[in-house]
């Protein structure tokens, strides 16, 4: 008898999404193809994308009411069946409702979030995002992200402080440092300050309440404020932007030998709450970056690679499908050793259409071992991808890399010979040596060992 493949609400939401990505690289394919100046193929791909979009949002509201109608009712029969007559009631805490609240919430803000990405496909955000990668990789930095609370370039300012100068301050004193150095320097400041409504130079009053608003609320800083905090710690700025000429602010502190560099991004997605500022960590800083390695693999479409890391400092990971769409899940012992795109067995998740960057707190936060789950879209027979470990933190942490793949018939045997770590070590001399960072002083302290396992 021929088994049946049921699928659960789950099942059919993830496969729209998946739908929903591949009919979005459609069209944006559609798009491309139009020579510029030709209006009637443009109108005409206009309608046929159109036309396209609809049918398949009306095809996938059909599927949804057709799984719920033939699931309510059994579903009704099976919960009366299974109700029991009890004198004790349990009663839900408070604790558990704000803990439901909040993974509901979470669960929204993702899918919210994997909406947007999708139709971002090819869009102006997606473009930047990826020219950022490129250049900031080939700068030998990693990107640390900032949430979008108004406190944004200040924390990115906390954080480069204490990396690049082991200088130790919070989002407050920043801003209070800050306040009182404009409002020290009045003359220098307020030609450059206008009221956002008139455009007129702020009044003696406007520029008090100014620097009020910069020390006590979650007001939005820029350029003013960089040039301040460049004055405060004596010490250039640089701002980094996929569009134009990177930028230096204190460029008269250039003696000092070291430099705050931040990223400016234009169009980053809002809902991710990180939209101004990305920190990044340079082999500038006190605590040096370290890519423990670079892996290239292949995974095949609804199946999963995984990865083990036993690291235990900081690590960013870092994705890059080089063909086809591979996407990131991560997750802790207590989780799932086997990271799906079942919310159940993750605890972060990166599902863009190019480069998934995730980053990896401390083990006091974050316990070990972590466990990695490369997921091959459903839209490629074959996706090819390149796997970045990064380390920011003192050499001598230890790591281990062990390698799964969930399809049957590949199997290799474990490297542990001496003629393979041998190798191993020169490939992974000449990975740190493109960073610039000293080979012997480091390479003292770090043993890299992988294992490569194919169930």
């Amino acid at each position: 008898m021929e088994s049946v493949n049921i699928e659960t609400k789950d099942d059919i939401l993830q496969r729209h999404r998946n739908e929903k990505k591949d009919m979005q690289c459609k069209i944006q394919s559609m798009k491309k193809s139009v020579a510029k100046g030709d209006r009637k193929k443009k109108k005409e791909v206009a309608e046929q994308t159109a036309e396209i979009e609809a049918k398949l949002k009306h095809k996938h509201l059909e599927e949804l009411s057709t799984f719920t109608e033939e699931n309510e009712e059994p579903s009704l029969i099976k919960s009366l069946q299974e109700v029991k007559i009890n004198d004790t009631t349990t009663k839900v805490s408070r604790a558990e409702k704000r803990r439901s609240k909040k993974i509901t919430q979470l669960k929204e803000r993702q899918a919210l979030i994997e909406e947007h990405d999708i139709q971002n496909i090819g869009g102006t955000r997606h473009i930047e995002t990826q020219t950022l990668v490129k250049k900031l990789k080939n700068l030998g930095f990693v990107i640390f992200d900032i949430p979008s609370d108004g406190n944004c370039l200040y924390s990115a300012i906390v954080h480069q402080l204490k990396e690049v100068c082991g200088q130790t301050f919070t989002v407050s004193e920043i801003r209070l440092k800050t306040s009182d150095f404009i409002k020290c320097n009045k003359d220098d400041f307020i030609p450059y300050l206008s009221h956002p409504d008139t455009g007129e130079m702020l009044t003696d009053q406007q520029f008090i309440e100014y620097c009020y608003q910069v020390a006590n609320s979650v007001q939005w800083g820029g350029e003013i404020e960089l040039r301040a905090l460049s004055h405060i710690f004596k010490i250039p700025i640089k701002v980094i932007q996929a569009e134009g000429s990177d930028i230096t602010i204190g460029i008269e502190y250039t003696s000092c030998n070291k430099v705050l560099t931040l990223v400016f991004h234009r169009h980053m997605n809002e809902l991710r709450f990180y939209l101004l500022v990305l920190i990044l960590v340079s082999s500038t800083s006190s605590y040096q970056n370290i890519l423990l390695h670079s892996i290239t693999g292949i995974v095949s479409k609804n199946n999963f690679s995984y990865y083990t890391l036993q690291n235990r400092g900081y690590i960013s990971i870092i994705l890059i499908s080089e063909e086809g769409d591979a996407d990131l899940y991560v997750s802790q012992p207590h989780i799932s050793h086997h990271p799906t795109f079942d919310p159940d067995t993750y605890c972060l998740q990166s599902t863009t259409c190019g480069t998934d960057i995730l980053h990896i707190p401390k083990c006091e936060k974050f316990k070990r071992p972590i466990y990695l789950g490369i997921y091959g879209h459903p839209s490629y027979e074959i996706t090819s991808y390149t796997l970045d470990i990064i380390q920011n933190s003192n050499p001598g942490e230890e790591f281990n890399l062990n390698l799964f793949d969930s399809e049957e018939g590949n199997e290799t045997q474990s490297i542990n010979n001496d003629e393979d770590n041998d190798e191993i070590n020169e490939k992974a001399e000449q990975v740190i040596d493109l960073f610039g960072i000293p080979l012997q002083s480091i390479w003292n302290f770090i043993s890299i060992i992988i294992q490569v396992l194919f169930l």
